[in-house]
């Protein structure tokens, strides 16, 4: 996992967020290879400034954990115009 700061401007990044009442835990993903991992408060903005500060610019695809605490992730990231995915 790389800890530096990298550009993904134009890149494909896909973005797995395993949803729970308090946290999100995030893992990163860009050319076959995890390049961010890490868990959060589970606040739909704080997720939204992760990717802003990581990976601007890059074409985010988004899955979560379809659950009662993922449909206030998806409600909050539906206008983003992320491409969401449920499992």
């Amino acid at each position: 996992m790389n800890s530096e700061r990298v550009s993904y401007a134009g890149k494909k990044v896909f973005i797995g967020i395993d949803v729970h009442r308090l946290t999100y835990s995030v893992a990163c993903v860009s050319e076959g290879e995890t390049v961010r991992r890490c868990t959060m408060e589970a606040i739909p903005e704080k997720l939204l400034e992760f990717f802003t500060k990581y990976f601007a610019g890059a074409d985010i695809s988004t899955v979560y954990e379809a659950s009662f605490c993922g449909f206030v992730l998806h409600r909050y990231l539906l206008p983003q115009k992320m491409l969401l995915a449920r499992w």
